[in-house]
């Protein structure tokens, strides 16, 4: 082997996996015909109407009724964490995130096998592994639960872990909402240097991704560099924020504060598009499948919170549709990459097949066509954004009345939360989602 010139080892190494590539392959192929091509968005489908129509407890029943391939395990744990959130079974929501975790983490070293069926089929037969932003979207869940459970303790164990999730990821891939979210837990427990460590990185990925600071979170930076001893910061976001208001430390600490996450629209699924050209020297048909995200627009655009004649309206906080497709534009070089070695691969077996019978070649070839398909999988209960509404209230029980407001100012529907307890230097969370949206695209941006 060591005086084997490189084309020969390459050539080796090829012929030595071949027999496993074509196994996958043909295999698939006959799986595909099988199934007749069912995508797993249309797969999906009756769960998201469930959803649209507020039957979450149904949509919890056909996700657990439905047929599980083991490669889609991790959303399957994502879906059901959502669905038990919505139906505020806080703690089983819990275990099927931390399952969902325990996946992905697993799925860090992806096996050999699964990588020759994505290099000689296509990527569905990879396991999904979820993009940094559903990973940190998972983390914030499971401290929104036990925040919502009261449990402010574990509730800072999954935010230490969301920070040490934010040190793997670049720079780039980090939410601004997970900083803020953050910040506002510990804010919330007292651990005020914290609060600003993670307040300023909220700040940061905001301005740099050319997004509106929310107005809480000024407040915020004012309040806590002026009582944290930071003159000359506290200049700095003076000089920023012209005009900004904001409650002194100690008038802060004397009320307590209602903090509501409104999750409103649906995050947009992954579409498939298609380049299919004819070889003009053998004939043979190649096609390379590449997903996209369609658009959609949320019925909702903002909460209006109102309570003890104080009203407040959410600012948006995280456009997790926007995130979505900055996710999937990082990951193309390698799924074009991995599209363009799958050509090779069938060119290989549709040449193997045509020597040994040219109706052969040409079923094969036109099955490795009809096998090539894009990966469309992604966590399809997310919603398409999250907005933060701030109210300072005094210690005491409140009724909360929130207005979800769409477009023209049309008020679409209504909640109330009744004897919700505000305490002294402290901050309660509640959530809401209003998942209302319709598409307004299928096909991909030009």
């Amino acid at each position: 082997m060591a005086g084997m010139s490189g084309g020969r080892l390459v050539r080796h190494r090829y012929e030595s996996v071949w027999p496993a590539l074509r196994r996958t392959l043909v295999s698939s192929l006959l799986l595909v015909g099988l199934s007749g091509c069912v995508s797993f968005n249309y797969a999906n489908d009756p769960i998201e109407q469930l959803l649209l129509s507020g039957q979450t407890g149904q949509a919890l029943a056909a996700l657990e009724s439905r047929s599980q391939s083991a490669r889609d395990e991790t959303l399957y744990y994502l879906d059901k964490g959502m669905l038990l959130r919505l139906e505020h079974e806080f703690q089983a929501s819990n275990e099927a995130f931390e399952q969902a975790k325990r996946i992905n983490e697993q799925l860090e070293a992806v096996s050999v096998r699964e990588q020759v069926g994505a290099m000689s089929v296509n990527d569905t037969l990879r396991s999904y592994l979820s993009p940094p932003f559903e990973r940190a979207m998972l983390q914030i869940y499971k401290a929104l639960n036990y925040l919502e459970m009261g449990d402010s303790d574990n509730a800072r164990v999954e935010i230490m872990q969301l920070t040490l999730l934010n040190k793997n990821f670049d720079a780039d891939e980090r939410l601004p909402l997970s900083h803020y979210f953050a910040g506002l837990v510990f804010d919330s427990r007292g651990e005020f240097s914290d609060a600003l460590i993670e307040y300023r990185r909220a700040f940061q990925r905001y301005e740099k991704l050319g997004l509106k600071i929310p107005a809480h979170l000024q407040a915020d930076l004012l309040r806590l560099t002026e009582a944290e001893g930071l003159p000359d910061e506290h200049r700095e976001f003076l000089q920023r924020f012209k005009g900004r208001s904001w409650a002194r430390q100690s008038d802060y600490l004397a009320q307590g504060e209602l903090v509501f996450f409104l999750n409103h629209g649906l995050i947009p699924h992954k579409q498939q598009q298609s380049i299919t050209v004819q070889d003009p020297g053998n004939g043979q048909i190649h096609r390379i499948s590449t997903p996209f995200y369609e658009q959609r627009r949320a019925a909702v655009r903002y909460g209006e919170i109102d309570s003890a004649g104080q009203v407040q309206r959410t600012e948006l906080a995280e456009r997790l549709d926007v995130d979505a497709e900055q996710a999937l534009e990082a990951q193309m070089p390698t799924i074009i990459a991995r599209a363009i070695a799958r050509v090779s691969v069938k060119n290989r077996l549709v040449d193997n097949a045509r020597d040994a019978n040219p109706l052969l070649g040409a079923i094969v070839n036109i099955a490795g066509v009809v096998s090539e398909q894009a990966d469309t999988r992604g966590w399809y209960t997310l919603p398409q954004a999250i907005s933060i509404g701030r109210l300072n209230l005094a210690p005491g029980r409140y009724d909360i009345k929130v207005d979800y407001v769409g477009s023209g100012g049309r008020v679409i529907a209504t909640d109330t939360f009744t004897n919700v307890l505000i305490r002294a230097g402290q901050k309660t969370f509640l959530s809401a989602y209003q998942p209302a949206s319709h598409v307004i695209n299928r096909r991909p941006r030009r």
